[in-house]
C-alpha cells in the first residue's frame, strides 16, 4: 500500500513558524505487509521509487514486523 500525506512539522520541529505555510510537508508512504523481513531489492525499489515523486519531501517505508536482517 502506497500512500501520499500532507501534513505539518510540529511545533518541536520548528517552534518559531507555528502556523506557517512552510510547515507543510508531503510525505510517500509505503507501507510493506509481508510475512518476512523487507529484502534488500524490495527497499532499493524503495529508494529507486523516490525519484518519480520530487513533489514529496518526505518518504517513509514501514514493515510487517522488522525491515532488516
Amino acid at each position: 500500500m502506497m500512500a501520499i500525506s500532507n501534513g505539518n512539522l510540529s511545533e518541536f520541529s520548528s517552534p518559531t513558524k507555528k502556523n506557517d505555510e512552510s510547515n507543510r510537508m508531503k510525505t510517500r508512504i509505503d507501507v510493506k505487509n509481508e510475512n518476512n523481513k523487507i529484502t534488500k531489492p524490495v527497499a532499493e525499489k524503495f529508494i529507486a521509487d523516490i525519484k518519480k515523486h520530487p513533489d514529496c519531501k518526505g518518504h517513509l517505508l514501514l514493515g510487517d514486523n522488522v525491515l532488516t536482517k
